[in-house]
Order: structure tokens, then sequence, then C-alpha cells
């Protein structure tokens, strides 16, 4: 994934948009000839192996890739968040790739689901709060990311998972992290060297 490296910054914000795009696509197609309410994903996939295979692969591109891009433009650098981002985002390949009625297939199933949940969910939210660290307020989409994730773990324990709930609170964290990569005036390690550039220059007229 690194070879993205060589690319330039307007090409790799066009190729992680366009895998995002294409990724909450996918999930919201799979709404349309089943009732998200009363299946999982998983029980979709079984019958649609192929769209589940695109999906698993391009929201594990999508959310690996955005995430990277992000910490690149905020300067975040640190190993074991690296670390939770690849596994988190790439624990999904495992879910649509192995699952069947065996006891080991359902337990790998659940695990690598479970895990790309938790992991994408953690790495996307500590970036919305460097991102408002850096910017010096705090970034609106983190009580958006938090009250849906509250609500979609409610939901669960009252009603069982299901499709929707699987799919609105990744999209919702899909969205938040499409919106703080490309949908706002200036980058953060941006408005930081504005800030610092300002004071600078205030330094030296005095």
């Amino acid at each position: 994934m690194r070879v993205l490296l060589y690319f330039d910054m307007k090409k790799r914000e066009f190729i992680c948009a366009a895998l995002m795009i294409v990724s909450i696509y996918l999930s919201l197609v799979s709404f349309a000839d089943t009732n998200p309410t009363e299946r999982t994903l998983s029980n979709i996939g079984a019958e649609n192996p192929v769209w589940f295979l695109a999906w698993g692969v391009f929201t594990a591109l999508a959310v690996y890739l955005n995430v990277r891009l992000l910490a690149d433009k905020l300067g975040f650098e640190n190993k074991w968040f690296d670390l939770m981002s690849k596994i988190g985002s790439f624990a999904i390949i495992g879910t649509v790739i192995i699952w069947g009625e065996a006891w080991w297939q359902v337990a790998f199933h659940w695990a690598t689901g479970m895990t790309f949940g938790i992991l994408c969910f953690a790495s996307v939210f500590v970036l919305l709060c460097v991102t408002s660290y850096k910017q010096k307020r705090m970034s609106w989409w983190i009580p958006i990311v938090a009250v849906a994730a509250a609500i979609d773990v409610f939901t669960i324990i009252a009603l069982g998972l299901t499709a929707l709930c699987e799919i609105v609170i990744l999209t919702v964290v899909q969205v938040a992290l499409f919106a703080v990569n490309f949908v706002r005036k200036a980058k953060p390690a941006q408005l930081q060297s504005e800030i610092m550039l300002q004071t600078d220059e205030n330094v030296v007229e005095l």
C-alpha cells in the first residue's frame, strides 16, 4: 500500500475518494433486494458471494488508504496506530472469504468481523481527535460518530444484529472520514503552519 506514496497528493486524494465512494455504494446497494432489518450482511453475502467479496475488498482498501491519507495530512505517525488501522481494515477480507457452518468458520467469521468494526471505528475516532487538536477546536464529527455508535450498540442489544445496524455505523464512519479528508477549505497541517507563521510575524514586528 505504500506504493501510493509515489503518487502526488492530488492523485492519492482521487484514488482514495473513488475507493470510498465505491465502497459506500456497494454497502447501500445491498439493501436493493432484501430487508435489511431482518437479515445480516453475512446472510445477504451467502446469496451474493461476488458482491460480498467485492464489498469486503473495496471497503478494506477504502478505509485503510483514507485513514493513511488523513494521518499523513495531519503528520500523525504512530506505529501502534498504523498496526491497528492495518489489522482493523483488512480483517474484513477474512470475514468475506471464510464463512460457513463449521464451528471454526463461524468463530473466524465473527472474530474478524468484530475486529474490523472495533478497530476501524477506533482508528477513525483517533484521527478525528487528532484533527480537533490540530485545528484547536472539536470536530463536530466526533459527537456524530459517537452518538451513531451508541445508538447502534443499543439497537443490536435490543433487536439483534441486522444488516441495517452494520451498514449504518460503517457508512457514518466512512462519511466522516471522507468529509474530514476532502470537504474542507484547508488541511489541519496547513492551518497549523499558518498560525505559527502569523505568530512569528507578530514577534518580529514587536
